[in-house]
């Protein structure tokens, strides 16, 4: 498929080759997208980058896996998205880890003052966005 996986060119120079290579004009990808040119130039040159849910499009006009120019977009924008979602073992975020750390440890995550989690009660939590909540009874 061309290489899109390989990450000896970034998202913006594949794409512009990929363009070349087809003999396609900007205008032409911008119309199939429902873009302006100039945001084709712009991702091209690397100044902005196409929103994730007009890639899967962008590779059906270059005539590519839109998983595999997905994959590219996200290891260069996202590389953390990109390990945690592609690789063997992802690195583990440091508060997860921690929570790990303390789930592990026997500690409960319970409201301060509260010891046992048979403490709580059944109820639906309502808040309003700034900061007032109101528990329902079921």
């Amino acid at each position: 498929m061309n290489n899109v996986n390989t990450r000896s060119l970034s998202f913006s120079e594949w794409i512009r080759q990929r363009r070349l290579q087809l003999r396609l004009r900007q205008a032409e990808i911008a119309e199939q997208l429902h873009v302006t040119e100039e945001s084709i130039a712009h991702w091209e040159s690397g100044r902005r980058r196409p929103e994730l849910n007009k890639v899967p499009r962008l590779a059906a006009a270059l005539k590519v896996n839109p998983r595999d120019l997905c994959r590219k977009a996200i290891d260069e924008w996202h590389p953390a998205l990109h390990d945690a979602l592609f690789t063997d073992r992802p690195q583990p975020m440091p508060a997860l880890a921690a929570a790990a750390d303390d789930h592990d440890s026997g500690r409960k995550f319970l409201p301060p003052g509260t010891s046992d989690s048979s403490a709580l009660e059944a109820g639906i939590i309502v808040r309003d966005g700034l900061g007032e909540c109101e528990q329902l009874a079921e």
